[in-house]
């Protein structure tokens, strides 16, 4: 029996470096072997395009953390090393040790987002998720006392929801098995525990080789958990713009605090430009809740695809916030429109009180 469980790391270039692909790839090995507890490295990807130039432009410390989104994406990008992680460091970082002190990262770039699968070797208790946890703040420590030219980055749940285990059916003539490609290559089973979950795979058909299991089970499961981070990625998007247009709101309240004339100019500006923000965000938030649809439906469509993970995506669909958008469209709109005939009768005054000064001025003159 297999123990793992699935987080979702992912390597990004530092603010304002330029590489090609093959340079990014060349940092990644830079910084993963500098750390002695890493072994068997392993990367593959599409070289097609090695000599294309990585842009990610971002404001902060990261993509992922300040902008939700994972930059850059490399086609068919694989990372796969195996960690040892002593118990006395397993002690710091977890407060406590887990039964094993090796294992394997599975790092896959799949077509909606980047998942990771860490595999406890040897271990003889159901507590992978732990070791997402273990191997993320190791690498964030580790990462921390070098100059690298790239970030580590997590996107949550990290770890996913879920202990898991794999392991093959017994009783099942396995070599008699239909082998259809419409067919799951895995029975699944899930127990719904306070806490993490618990998910056993049983593999029933095909190649039964040890070495190459987790590889085929983390290719069964590219589409659903990929798809999966995809959502909780696109809402982080919404939730950070959000985040940005309710500060502007703030601080368009914040112009009450300097004096009338100047206050009358800033704020019919500055509300100007929040209406438009907000009609910005809106279809940004349709674009995004559209394309989740889509891709849903693709995934789901005439229930011939993987259905491991259907249960936990139609949650996070579900819990999707809602925003208040079109509340805070009318309310800047008749701030706006108050704010606009406030402005009016102020260019009215400036007209009148500009013109009474130019008269003043003509009749002093002519009466000299």
């Amino acid at each position: 029996m297999k123990y793992f469980a699935i987080g979702c790391f992912h390597f990004s270039i530092k603010k304002d470096i330029k590489c090609s692909i093959s340079q990014y790839i060349q940092e990644i090995e830079i910084a993963l072997n500098l750390l002695p507890s890493i072994s068997e490295l392993v990367i593959s990807y599409n070289e097609d395009e090695d000599d294309s130039i990585i842009d990610c432009s971002y404001t902060g410390d990261s993509p992922l953390n300040n902008c939700g989104i994972f930059c850059p994406r490399i086609e068919d990008l694989n990372i796969d090393f195996n960690i040892y992680i002593p118990y006395r460091i397993q002690k710091t970082l977890l407060g406590y040790t887990m039964d094993t002190e090796n294992f394997i990262v599975r790092m896959r770039d799949a077509y909606f987002a980047p998942f990771t699968i860490v595999e406890c070797v040897n271990g003889s208790t159901n507590d992978a998720s732990s070791a997402v946890v273990l191997i993320r703040e190791f690498i964030v420590n580790e990462f921390s006392k070098l100059q690298l030219k790239i970030n580590f980055e997590i996107l949550g749940p990290s770890p996913f929801h879920a202990d898991c285990t794999l392991s093959l059916a017994s009783g099942i003539p396995i070599e008699n098995k239909d082998c259809s490609t419409e067919e799951l290559l895995f029975d699944v089973s899930i127990k719904t525990k306070r806490g993490y979950d618990e998910i056993s795979f049983l593999y029933r058909i095909g190649d039964t080789d040890e070495d190459n299991i987790m590889d085929t089970i983390a290719q069964e499961i590219s589409n659903e958990i990929g798809f999966f981070y995809y959502v909780i990625a696109e809402e982080r998007q919404r939730s950070l713009r959000w985040e940005i247009l309710m500060g502007d709101i703030m601080h368009l309240l914040e112009v009450d605090n300097i004096p009338r004339y100047k206050k009358i100019l800033k704020k019919y500006k500055n509300i100007k430009n929040i209406i438009q923000d907000i009609v910005f965000f809106k279809a940004f938030y349709l674009a995004s809740v559209n394309s989740i649809s889509s891709h849903y439906r693709a995934i789901y469509k005439d229930g011939l695809q993987t259905n491991y993970f259907k249960d936990y995506i139609d949650n996070e669909i579900k819990d999707m916030s809602v925003y208040p958008v079109d509340d805070i469209y009318q309310l800047a709109n008749f701030t706006f429109n108050k704010e606009s005939k406030v402005f009016e009768l102020f260019v009215v005054f400036l007209a009148a009180v500009s013109g009474g000064l130019i008269g003043a001025i003509i009749t002093v003159i002519f009466s000299k």
